[in-house]
């Protein structure tokens, strides 16, 4: 079984790729792992799909309603990282290049650093109750 540490790694081997297939694949990539992370912690912390509207878009919903800023910012960037997904998976005749694909990364990244935090946050707080 992967983790989403295993895509974000996958896509930072994109990073230097000469072809963009590669570089769109580290963009799928790059959006998963932040959205399986972001799942992950969204289920421990009452994330409930409903049906109708997209996982996606309920989990987004999810993070951008929460209180706590570090959680909106998640919803935030899990809201921008999506329109890139979209672009590297079905716009083929719009180019897609390193620094777009590096940016992504960055962000998708500093998305699942969000989370790391927001998971001890938790675990401190379940130690105290």
């Amino acid at each position: 079984m992967i983790k989403p540490s295993d895509l974000i790694d996958f896509s930072k081997k994109q990073s230097n790729a000469s072809d963009e297939v590669a570089r769109r694949c580290g963009i799928h990539a790059a959006y998963y792992a932040l959205y399986h992370d972001a799942l992950e912690w969204a289920e421990q912390n009452g994330f409930c799909f409903n049906g109708g509207e997209s996982k996606h878009k309920q989990v987004r919903d999810f993070f951008e309603g929460h209180q706590d800023r570090r959680a909106k910012a998640v919803g935030h960037i899990l809201k921008a990282a999506i329109t890139k997904r979209i672009l590297a998976d079905y716009h083929l005749e719009k180019d897609v290049g390193q620094a777009e694909l590096k940016t992504h990364q960055y962000h998708c990244q500093m998305g699942m650093q969000d989370l790391n935090s927001l998971k001890k946050a938790c675990d401190e707080s379940n130690k105290t109750a």
